[in-house]
């Protein structure tokens, strides 16, 4: 049976209550997931825009493609934000990419030191090559509302050679909620660009991970080439010898390397 055990935490109020969209806050022990779980709660009316849900533990957490995102209880933030977008939904995967940079900005400041903070297309962040956060989108036309699930690994050790964390590259515990009060800061800054799905593709590709290298991505067809960054749509340029191709931003990248594949 699911474990849905909900709790208050005194520190993580405090930091809510200093970010004004944000209207509720519900936070559970354990939960299957956070993104489900805000997705069915606006469904029936239960959370509105502005409500963040938080978890120390998903038991089914899940990244793009259905991958798993594992974390142990209490070391990462699990957390789903639901917001009520200013466009239309066709445009509402591009949400990913203002939201990506806003995240990276808040990594930068928290990590300060010299490490590599990369945007992998179309909604991931690499911490020294190796993925640290995920994102992933669930929307509901219905209520006009998209969820933005969010995860970074803050203090798990992981054993996988593709992933890290911000512990990993610090050296040092950090507290999850001081680190989601400079996330919530960030998202903040860059709220009018995400609620309006506004893409700076220059400032993307600023800090684009695998630029100018070769890379696969499975779209329609799998299509081989070097990757070129973002158009101001979300698409990812790829040069191949045929041109530069554009993909759909629900494809798949990952790079060629002869090492690790990032396939998530």
């Amino acid at each position: 049976m699911t474990s849905v055990i909900e709790k208050t935490d005194a520190a993580l109020s405090a930091v809510i209550q200093s970010h004004s969209f944000i209207s509720t806050l519900t936070y559970f022990e354990s939960i299957s997931s956070t993104n489900a779980y805000a997705l069915d709660a606006c469904q029936v009316g239960k959370i509105k825009p502005g409500a963040l849900v938080i978890a120390d533990h998903q038991q089914a957490g899940k990244g793009r493609f259905q991958n798993s995102w594992e974390s142990n209880p209490g070391e990462d933030i699990l957390m789903s934000l639901v917001l009520e977008p200013h466009c239309s939904p066709d445009h509402w995967a591009r949400i990913s990419f203002p939201l990506g940079i806003a995240v990276r900005n808040a990594l930068k400041k928290i990590l300060n030191q010299h490490v590599s903070i990369e945007l992998k297309w179309p909604n991931d962040i690499l911490v020294g090559g190796h993925k640290c956060v995920g994102m992933l989108h669930a929307a509901d036309v219905s209520t006009g509302c998209v969820i933005l699930g969010i995860g970074i690994n803050v203090n798990q050790e992981s054993q996988l050679i593709d992933r890290t964390s911000l512990k990993m590259v610090s050296g040092k515990a950090l507290n999850r909620w001081r680190v989601l009060n400079e996330i919530l800061t960030a998202i903040g800054t860059q709220l009018d660009s995400i609620l309006s799905s506004t893409i700076d593709a220059d400032a993307w590709n600023a800090h684009a991970a695998y630029l100018g290298k070769p890379v696969q991505v499975l779209d329609q067809a799998l299509i081989t080439g070097e990757f070129r960054g973002i158009d101001p749509h979300g698409a990812a340029l790829i040069q191949t010898s045929d041109g530069i191709k554009r993909t759909l931003v629900g494809a798949n990248l990952r790079l060629i390397d002869g090492s690790i594949e990032n396939r998530q």
